[in-house]
């Protein structure tokens, strides 16, 4: 399987990037954990009269918060490489939708056999971009479809304008702004600013002091936490709930994006380690997200998370959902290059227009 399969440009990145992928992916499967199975998609509620309940909830929504930064970031990258980018690549924009509609309806139809999947659901999953299957796949490729004309138009602006551009767009997106009329977690306003804003620190080299970049994240961090902690312990209400990626999120994300690319995180031979794995993060995410999935996996391993330490039971469970999913995508990886699935795709991708 090529790199170019599962993500866009991947020749012009570096295994530290590529490696940063592969524990974003694993922090998005974590994230997944905790909210969709140990929290109940924000229904579950600690017992918070007690004192291992409550250091159970600070500890998983401090957890969560780490985890959910990691969807931000995922996007930021591709900003980071394709900000000098002008062209379409055809042939990786094919290979992500073709991916996308096999896990689609693949899995939809294995449902169907075994379950009581409709008819109709089956159909649909052959039009995933359509009904939205995959939130993130549809406002990914969006973005990628329009990446290079942002990156033409970010060419002519001085560095002046760039920088009122982006305090424009975070004022419209940001949701505590303008964000919850104009934007959303999920839209495609959102992901473009993300886009933007990677280029930027990309085009501009702005020096940043590492310990003073610390500092700063601990303290947004420390500061979101205790504001949702005391805001749900004063509810008397335990549930696990999402700020959205465009809200406080937001500011989690972008100081730790920027110390990802600024700093050396992590060792040479590691890196080149997970980058091997990088390849399958896009697959990684298919399976497991998957909607008739989600609820599968999630319910079945419900009743493993009920512990003293819900924390050390979500990092295991989506370890294990992450190696399961890994495997599997691996598999689909080996039948695409038998029966030449990319050499078709990339013929097929000769045939679109480029600028």
């Amino acid at each position: 399987m090529t790199q170019g399969e599962t993500s866009i440009n991947t020749k012009a990145r570096n295994p530290k990037f590529e490696a940063l992928r592969v524990i974003l992916m694993l922090f998005i499967v974590i994230g997944h954990c905790i909210f969709h199975c140990i929290g109940k998609q924000g229904n579950y509620s600690f017992p918070l009269n007690s004192f291992m309940g409550g250091a159970n909830f600070v500890v998983l929504y401090a957890a969560n918060l780490v985890f959910s930064v990691a969807v931000n970031c995922f996007v930021m990258i591709s900003g980071y490489f394709l900000i000098n980018k002008y062209k379409h690549r055809w042939s990786s924009l094919l290979k992500l939708y073709t991916e996308t509609l096999f896990y689609s309806s693949i899995i939809t139809f294995v449902f169907y056999l075994f379950s009581d999947v409709s008819s109709k659901k089956l159909l649909l999953s052959f039009i995933p971009l359509y009904t939205n299957q995959y939130w993130f796949v549809t406002s990914y490729l969006g973005l990628m479809l329009l990446a290079p004309f942002i990156s033409l138009l970010v060419k002519i602006l001085s560095r002046n304008q760039y920088t009122l551009l982006l305090f424009l767009f975070f004022v419209i997106d940001f949701k505590f702004f303008l964000g919850h009329i104009f934007s959303n977690y999920d839209s495609l306003m959102h992901f473009s600013f993300l886009y933007l804003l990677a280029g930027y620190f990309r085009i501009y080299d702005i020096k940043i002091d590492k310990k003073y970049l610390m500092i700063l994240i601990f303290l947004l961090w420390f500061f979101v936490l205790l504001l949702f902690v005391v805001y749900f312990m004063f509810k008397m209400h335990g549930g696990l709930k999402n700020t959205g990626y465009n809200g406080l999120l937001l500011l989690l994300s972008i100081p730790l994006f920027v110390f990802m690319i600024k700093t050396k995180w992590c060792g040479t031979k590691f890196a080149f380690i997970l980058s091997k794995i990088s390849p399958y993060c896009f697959g990684i995410y298919l399976i497991h997200d998957h909607p008739l999935v989600r609820n599968f996996i999630w319910n079945h391993l419900r009743e493993y998370s009920i512990s003293s330490i819900y924390i050390l039971n979500a990092l295991c469970m989506g370890i294990f959902v992450f190696v399961v999913c890994l495997i599997i995508d691996f598999i689909r990886s080996y039948i695409f290059e038998m029966i030449k699935v990319h050499a078709y795709i990339d013929r097929l991708s000769r045939l679109f227009p480029n600028i």
